[in-house]
């Protein structure tokens, strides 16, 4: 059995975690918990995403509208996430199996040295059958929670992502994606999207969220789209529905089923949200040799913005539009005194070998909308 095949990341959303309230739903944390004991004993590995700390937070201090205030939010989200984690232990438990705890900010996805440090961690739990359960580090995230990053829908691609998992499932309060708002008479399911287009992006309704979420269709869609990019399926469907990961998982036709698409390299899928350190401008000319899948040589370089160490990340820029991510192999001071010049000049200049500051398999292109092109991948 290929161990990557079988690997499912499952979010659910706050509204399906407490039913509408303000408390965990235990009798759903343990039908959740018995599906998922079942899925591990038919060889599946399965991480949770699992959102409801702000609003557990905020059934604790019996506050009913929704918090805006980040300071708030944050306070909230410290208060609820031990009940939440306490109602995921109690549902697991039952079975003598054991949940696991990782909290997680944006930066420790784009870091290099966190991200591979993470998997490491997240490797060794799945192997001793324990489940992860992760959340955003809302007390600390301060980026993230004021961004719409759509109640963990968005962290849950990424996490698909990272982990090499074959299937995301977002177990939500709709049962898929529909032509317009579940409400309009003229709304059809849709069972199947083979590629997420902008005609797709148009029937996600406006809302974005309840008193206690801030996820909509759009930010599942966003999601969607990062994890299919990844090389991930992804189902999004009703969590309500009885048994639905084992039907989900056995094949059968419930929510909207994203395909996956074709994918690069995992460090390409890690290069594509790092935080870049620098910025490097290029001619058009270096850009059309890349798009080529040529190497981008210090000839094409025309300026240097920040200052960086050798093997940071940084973001290549042509006519001040940001058109990639790479790591350099130089320092910001060596490109300085590089760009412009020929490869030999360069070795002259700087005393060591390395004609070109990218090469195609660190490079990654970017489409007008942010998100990564399909490129040829040789690694």
């Amino acid at each position: 059995m290929d161990r990557f095949e079988h690997r499912v990341v499952v979010k659910i959303g706050t509204n399906t975690l407490t039913g509408g309230g303000l408390e965990p739903d235990q009798a759903y944390l343990d039908s959740i918990a018995d599906q998922v004991v079942e899925l591990q004993a038919r060889g599946y590995e399965v991480l949770l995403v699992s959102s409801g700390a702000i609003g557990c937070g905020m059934g604790v201090m019996d506050r009913t509208e929704r918090v805006r205030e980040v300071r708030l939010r944050q306070a909230l989200a410290a208060i609820g996430q031990p009940r939440m984690v306490a109602g995921w232990e109690r549902a697991f438990s039952r079975h003598g199996v054991h949940v696991a705890q990782l909290l997680l900010t944006y930066d420790a996805l784009r870091d290099r040295s966190s991200f591979l440090n993470l998997r490491n961690a997240t490797e060794t739990l799945l192997e001793m059958g324990v489940v992860p359960v992760v959340n955003e580090n809302d007390t600390v995230a301060t980026d993230e929670i004021q961004e719409n990053f759509g109640d963990n829908d968005r962290l849950s691609a990424y996490v698909a992502g990272k982990a090499r998992a074959a299937r995301l499932v977002i177990l939500s309060d709709v049962d898929g994606l529909y032509t317009h708002p579940p409400s309009h008479p003229d709304a059809e399911h849709v069972p199947v999207v083979e590629e997420i287009t902008e005609e797709i992006h148009a029937m996600a309704a406006d809302k974005s969220g309840s008193v206690t979420s801030r996820g909509g269709m759009r930010s599942k869609l966003e999601a969607a789209r990062i994890a299919t990019e990844a090389g991930a399926e992804v189902t999004i469907a009703h969590g309500r529905t009885p048994d639905v990961l084992l039907r989900i998982l056995e094949g059968q036709p419930l929510g909207t089923r994203f395909l996956a698409q074709a994918t690069g390299s995992e460090k390409k899928r890690w290069l594509a949200i790092a935080k870049a350190q620098g910025r490097i401008h290029v001619d058009p000319g270096a850009l059309k040799a890349l798009e080529a899948g040529g190497h981008l040589l210090p000839a094409g370089i025309t300026g240097v913005d920040g200052s960086f160490p050798p093997g940071s990340v940084v973001e290549i820029v042509q006519a001040g539009q940001p058109v990639g991510k790479a790591v350099s192999t130089f320092s910001a001071k060596e490109l300085e005194v590089a760009k412009g010049h020929r490869s030999a000049k360069v070795r002259e200049l700087l005393g060591r070998e390395g004609s070109c500051n990218v090469t195609r398999k660190n490079e990654v292109l970017l489409q007008g909308n942010g998100s990564t092109r399909k490129p040829e991948d040789p690694g």
